[in-house]
Order: structure tokens, then C-alpha cells, then sequence
């Protein structure tokens, strides 16, 4: 049996080889690297044009509020936008709520907003946010803590309108004070929905008092308030006036001023209380024990006229002798 021969490969074509050497020998392409486009940092000079209007214009009303100031405050830790858009709505509310006021869209306009809120006290409304807006210019949030302002100013008009309301009782004892009753209408005529909320409690008790309750509560409420503003305990409130009418007057001393004055006239010449008292010091000090002369009848005088206006410095210095 004749064995099989293998058959022979035929050899590649000229073709394929030449291509094959055609892409081993091809130049790559160079890979192309794609370089992150930086974001532009914000400047003041690529701010929106409306923006940059509004912050020169609030600037320019926190210099003329700081003017007066006597505390400088650094341009970065101004801030001016926020109290100007304060300051901004208390205008129009001076404009719609006092000058046009009898027109018929100005009504509406303040049944349906701030009336509908605080009542009569929306009236009144834009002078605290211009004074407000003021005290945040002159005191920024970076340089002092104004939670505490805030919460208090609008605790304290909260409970004025809750006076209205209670007025508003006393004056209309029939009409009607839920909000689903009143409507805006009645609302704005009353203390709003705020001064319902704070005199509801009292009032829902009824009787020909009731009106009166709800303004005395109020009050109180308006008086605490501030106290939180001015961040005075109910036991500090003589201090907190003295404080108050020195400052406004510029007459008298101030309690710290007046407690040292009071710790001066305790302490006699001779012993300031710190150091050792001049008839136990010894000849380390360079003196005598006891001085002779006009020095030591000079020190005497001033003990004997202290001792007898201030007992306690007699208990002191005896204490110290015998100590």
C-alpha cells in the first residue's frame, strides 16, 4: 500500500505580502491628546451686567451707611447685597403702603401680602426693614452674630400685631377673626394672620375681657422680644438702663466704672492688696518696719479715715495681720 504524500503549500502571493509589509511598515498616526478646557474663574468683570448695577448701587448705600460708623470694616467682609434688597422693599413699601394707598391696585396689593401677614402693622412694616437693612450694613454677618437680632425683631412685631388684633376685638366685637371667615380683607383690617395666631389662644376664652388679655399679652411678649435684641437677662435690666443712659447722654459712669471706684475707696493707701502691708515688711525691703516722721503719721491719717467709712477694710487688714 503506496503511502500519501503531503501536499505542498503554495506560497502567499506577492499581493498579500506586499500588503502585509504595507501596514508593518505604515507610520502610526500620533495619538492626540484632548487638554481640558479650564473653566474661566469668576471676576468681578465677568459678572451679568444687571448684577454688577445692583452691587455698585448696594455698595454705595452701605458707605453712606457706614459712614457714620466708627468701626472700619474690611471690603471682604462687607456684605451688601442681601440689605439692600431689604432696603429696596422697605422703599416700595413706603411708596405703595403710605403715598398710594387710596389707589385701587395698592389695596389689593397689600391685602394679599404684608397686610394679610402682620395686619395695621404693615404700615409700619417698611420703616424696621430700612432701619434693619442699615444695621446689617453697619454690622455684616462675618464680623457679628445677627440671628439673634433678627429673631428678635420679628418676634417684637409679631406681638404688635398681635395689639391690633386684640384692638380690633375690643372695637368690632361681632366681626368675625378666623381666617376662613375674614378673608384678607378682614385680616388686613386686624393684626394679620400673625397677631390671629399669637392671640387666638386668649381670645377663643371670650368675654368682655378678652380684648384686653390678648393686648396685655402681647405687650409682654413685645417686651421680651426686646430683651432678646438686646441680649439682657431680666436681672440685668437696671444695668442694661444705666448702660443706655450713659450712652445716649454721656453723663455719670458706667457700672464698671463705678465698681472700681467703689474698690479704690476700700483700699487704703498703705495696702493696695497685693503687696505685703508696710508694718510687716522687714529689712529686705530696704526699710525700716516701721517709718518715723511726717511719712508715718501721713499713713496713719489715712488708715484711721478709711477704716472709719469702710468696715471691711478694717476686717481686711485685720485679717491680714493675723493671717
Amino acid at each position: 500500500m503506496a503511502a500519501r504524500r503531503p501536499s505542498p503549500r503554495k506560497p502567499a502571493s506577492k499581493a498579500s505580502g506586499a500588503r502585509s509589509r504595507t501596514r508593518s511598515t505604515a507610520p502610526k498616526p500620533a495619538a492626540t491628546t484632548r487638554v481640558p478646557t479650564q473653566r474661566a474663574a469668576r471676576e468681578p468683570g465677568g459678572q451679568n451686567l444687571l448684577v454688577r448695577i445692583y452691587m455698585f448701587f448696594a455698595h454705595a448705600v452701605g458707605a453712606g451707611a457706614r459712614a457714620l460708623s466708627p468701626d472700619k470694616i474690611a471690603p471682604e467682609d462687607r456684605r451688601d447685597g442681601m440689605p439692600f434688597a431689604l432696603f429696596l422693599a422697605g422703599i416700595l413699601g413706603v411708596v405703595f403702603g403710605w403715598f398710594l394707598i387710596r389707589e385701587d391696585f395698592a389695596v389689593w396689593l397689600h391685602q394679599h401680602s404684608f397686610g394679610l401677614l402682620f395686619g395695621q402693622m404693615a404700615f409700619a412694616l417698611p420703616l424696621f426693614m430700612i432701619v434693619f437693612a442699615i444695621f446689617l450694613m453697619r454690622n455684616p454677618s462675618s464680623t457679628r452674630e445677627n440671628g439673634r437680632i433678627g429673631f428678635g425683631l420679628f418676634l417684637f412685631v409679631v406681638s404688635i400685631s398681635g395689639v391690633f388684633e386684640g384692638g380690633y376685638v375690643l372695637a368690632n366685637p361681632t366681626a368675625p377673626i378666623e381666617p376662613s371667615v375674614a378673608q384678607p380683607e378682614g385680616l388686613s383690617a386686624a393684626g394679620g394672620l400673625f397677631g390671629w395666631l399669637i392671640t387666638v389662644p386668649i381670645l377663643s376664652i371670650g368675654g368682655p375681657f378678652a380684648g384686653w388679655l390678648a393686648i396685655l399679652f402681647s405687650l409682654l411678649l413685645a417686651f421680651g422680644s426686646l430683651l432678646v435684641m438686646t441680649k439682657t437677662a431680666p436681672n440685668r435690666i437696671p444695668e442694661r438702663l444705666r448702660e443706655a443712659y450713659v450712652y445716649l447722654f454721656g453723663e455719670g459712669k458706667s457700672a464698671t466704672e463705678v465698681v472700681d471706684d467703689d474698690l479704690e475707696d476700700e483700699i487704703p493707701d498703705a495696702y493696695d492688696g497685693t503687696k505685703v502691708p508696710w508694718w510687716r515688711r522687714g529689712k529686705s525691703d530696704g526699710e525700716k518696719s516701721f517709718d518715723t516722721g511726717p511719712l508715718f503719721w501721713r499713713r496713719a491719717k489715712s488708715i484711721m479715715a478709711v477704716t472709719a467709712k469702710r468696715p471691711l477694710v478694717v476686717r481686711r487688714m485685720t485679717d491680714s495681720f493675723w493671717g
